[in-house]
């Protein structure tokens, strides 16, 4: 009786196997797009958490080399007064003077007077910075000792003169 009946309505229950393979077949195409719509939310989230965690190692890495910076400045400002108080010393007992002769004195043995004459200057064989030069050249070398100690802190390498 059941074969006699899938005969005659054999384009019935060919279109509703049809259908039952379509629902299926759209059921699990649905869940697929649950699955892969799920996935995006997972990896926007996944994605924003690691830009955020860049952020703040970025923000870290920052404030370590600020920290550095000031450390280098305050070190700089202190090495300039030391190095001032230095240059100071160095002028003071370096200091080029003239030397101004009451009267010609005359030299032993030759008979000959000195040929400068009263009040005059003698020349001296000598050269001469300015104070203001010596000091920017100390500031200057300060400054650039104290960069490269600073950088010598950014684990960076840094080729000795030697090499």
């Amino acid at each position: 009786m059941i074969p006699a009946l899938a005969l005659r309505h054999w384009k019935l229950l060919a279109s509703g196997l049809v259908l039952a393979l379509l629902l299926i077949w759209g059921g699990i195409g649905w869940n697929r797009a649950g699955h892969w719509k799920h996935t995006a939310q997972d990896c926007q989230v996944k994605s924003k958490l690691a830009a955020e965690a860049n952020a703040r190692a970025k923000a870290q890495q920052e404030l370590a080399y600020k920290q550095k910076a000031e450390q280098a400045d305050e070190r700089y400002q202190e090495g300039l007064a030391a190095a001032d108080d230095r240059v100071a010393e160095y002028i003071r007992t370096h200091r080029v003077r003239t030397v101004y002769r009451s009267a010609p004195e005359a030299s032993s043995g030759s008979g000959s007077q000195g040929t400068d004459a009263p009040g005059e200057a003698t020349i001296v064989d000598a050269v001469a910075v300015s104070e203001e030069d010596i000091r920017t050249c100390t500031e200057n070398t300060r400054r650039l000792m104290e960069a490269k100690d600073w950088a010598a802190t950014l684990n960076v390498q840094i080729p000795s003169p030697a090499q």
